[in-house]
């Protein structure tokens, strides 16, 4: 039974992220990978989190909903 719940729960959220978010891909040099993730860990957020606050911030908006960071 808990099998079953958890798997619609699986589905569940796959499809409200299907319908509500999108991906968006962007590359930095390798060197720069481990600072950037560093940084957001040190700032208590998740490397999404992090630049989605500061893409909020650059264009003057709200922080953004933390839902799925």
């Amino acid at each position: 039974m808990e099998r079953k719940s958890s798997q619609n729960k699986i589905n569940y959220n796959n499809k409200y992220t299907k319908e509500n978010y999108t991906q968006l891909m962007f590359r930095v040099k390798k060197d720069s990978a481990d600072k950037i993730k560093e940084h957001a860990k040190s700032k208590g957020m998740s490397l999404n989190g992090y630049i989605n606050s500061l893409i909020a911030a650059d264009m003057g908006e709200e922080q953004p909903n933390s839902d799925n960071d």
